[in-house]
């Protein structure tokens, strides 16, 4: 799987001596720490860069300096960006890991892209100078932009012509800075109720989010109205009410809600309710391709913050990064957790890899919390890939809120030699069970032998175990469901193919976004939708 991975130096509290490193792929991104520390300042900065990020999605030049002047959205002083240890310049770093050398025999893949901000405007000007250089592998490409971009090599804006250095396809690039462009971010601030029409950031807030709302619920676009109902029904899921209606009221001044055949004005309600409407609506009419929300725990229980960011990253095409202070949320829902700390030279980011104890993860949980409303059960799944599916099939089977899905961290635990570890959990619960893939290679074969001794020690422990019939989780995605939920080019596996080696498979991030589209019916089956149907 492609992933972007990012340098960040001399951005707000991140300085050159200790840069911001992180990757984004397809799915979630963490980044995680305590107040004060930077987290927010890089999810603000895909926001505020967003003229940069548009420019360089459609710009086929071979790169310049200075190339282009821009001015940072929603900042006064632009001189706000940098940081304010030193006088040198802003510097981001984009590297594509996993992309192809070449995308043909005579072009070369740009795989690298240094942006430098400039200082040397903001006083006359108010504005950051930006220089762009590109690499290919470790070949830096000649800054030519004139002659580059009046070359139309292939008939296509991807690729330019650097005459002592040959073709330079930037395809993978652009798309990615086009994603970046698509985005929507969402504050810390996400209050519907305000009085007025305006915007907070991207969200549309107070009456013109009322009036966008109404437009699409009762105007002539069936596809609105049917969209409107589906975000109804999400919200309606997440906060478990039998039953929803949210409608403007006469003078659109606020919304009406009927919950249980109760009727409520926008006001009256929870503010943990009020967002989201506001951010499920918002994300729904803009219709985004990456979503960066700073705090999705805000307002929440414990027990609904991973069912609010999961359904919110239904509405993102291409994925979901969000900043966070819950260790539990992050551990649970992110593919990939950064922390970020704040020093005495600026902040620092760090890939996040402490193993913790199951216990100690129930406890990040709030699973107290989770019991108060009726959790009965725990099913432990490999990983926060597998949790996000897991608690798809379980909403199908009318189960969620019975059980609460833990990972294990993949072979960390799904193994032998760990019944001390998961013995602990049975001094906070004994209705245990859990999920792992055998890696079966053939019908009837043997699982792989680390399977084989976590069954094992589950089995002594009481626990009730699954070793999978087919080789893994996605091996029981249907075509249909798989079509569904990533688009026609793609393909079911067989029941014992490996997703990495599928000519037609996709990524494993998007595992839930095909659960999401499974027919229940059909799964249950299975010995993996029988042993769900039995929690």
């Amino acid at each position: 799987m492609i992933k972007y991975q990012f340098t960040v130096k001399n951005f707000r509290c991140f300085s050159d001596k200790n840069p911001a490193r992180f990757s984004i792929s397809r799915g979630m991104v963490c980044f995680l720490g305590v107040n004060n520390s930077g987290k927010s300042a890089l999810l603000k900065m895909f926001q505020e860069l967003r003229g940069i990020w548009s420019y360089l999605g459609s710009y086929s030049g071979s790169g310049g300096s200075p190339l282009v002047d821009m001015q940072i959205v929603h900042v006064l002083d632009q001189q706000e960006i940098f940081h304010d240890r030193n006088s040198r310049p802003l510097t981001i770093e984009v590297e594509i890991v996993g992309a192809p050398d070449r995308t043909a025999p005579d072009v070369n893949t740009v795989t690298r892209i240094v942006l430098i901000g400039s200082r040397d405007r903001i006083e006359t000007h108010n504005t950051v100078s930006w220089s762009v250089t590109y690499f290919a592998g470790k070949q830096q490409i000649e800054n030519n932009a004139q002659a580059a971009s009046v070359t139309g090599v292939d008939n296509t804006q991807s690729i330019f012509f650097v005459s002592s250095q040959g073709k330079f396809n930037l395809a993978l690039l652009q798309e990615f800075f086009r994603i970046l462009t698509g985005s929507l971010y969402i504050g810390p601030f996400r209050n519907a109720v305000t009085v007025g029409a305006g915007t907070h950031f991207d969200l549309q807030i107070g009456e013109n989010f009322i009036t966008t709302w109404h437009e699409w619920q009762n105007g002539i676009n069936k596809k609105h109205n049917r969209a409107i109902t589906t975000v109804t029904e999400n919200i309606r899921r997440v906060m478990g009410f039998e039953k929803l209606s949210i409608t403007a009221s006469t003078q659109t001044k606020t919304l009406q809600l009927n919950i249980d055949d109760r009727p409520y004005k926008l006001n009256e309600v929870g503010a943990g309710l009020a967002q989201l409407i506001v951010v499920f609506g918002n994300a729904l009419i803009r219709s985004p391709s990456i979503i960066f929300i700073d705090e999705p725990e805000l307002n929440l229980h414990p027990s609904l913050q991973l069912e609010f960011l999961t359904n919110l990253a239904s509405y993102a095409s291409y994925g979901v990064v969000f900043a966070t202070h819950s260790i539990g949320l992050a551990r649970s829902a992110a593919d990939r957790i950064y922390t970020v700390l704040n020093e005495k030279d600026g902040s620092i980011v760090n890939l996040y890899e402490k193993n913790v104890s199951p216990v100690e993860m129930l406890g990040e949980l709030s699973f107290s919390s989770f019991r108060e409303l009726g959790a009965e059960k725990l099913l432990l799944v490999e990983g926060p890939t597998d949790v996000k599916v897991f608690q798809q099939f379980l909403r199908k089977a009318g189960k969620d809120h019975l059980v609460v899905v833990l990972p294990l961290g993949g072979n960390s635990l799904a193994r032998g030699e760990v019944a001390h570890e998961l013995g602990e959990l049975l001094r906070i619960t004994n209705n245990v069970a859990a999920v792992v893939d055998s890696e079966r290679e053939m019908a009837g074969g043997p699982p792989i032998e680390a399977r084989t001794e976590f069954a094992e020690v589950c089995e002594n422990l009481g626990f009730k175990i699954l070793l999978t019939e087919r080789r893994a989780t996605e091996n029981y995605f249907d075509d249909e469901a798989v079509k569904n939920a990533l688009g026609s080019s793609f393909s079911a596996l067989g029941h014992f193919d490996r997703l990495s080696e599928s000519a037609n498979g996709w990524a494993k991030a998007d595992n839930w976004r095909i659960a999401m589209e499974i027919d229940w019916d059909r799964l249950k089956e299975t010995d993996l939708g029988k042993f769900i149907d039995a929690l």
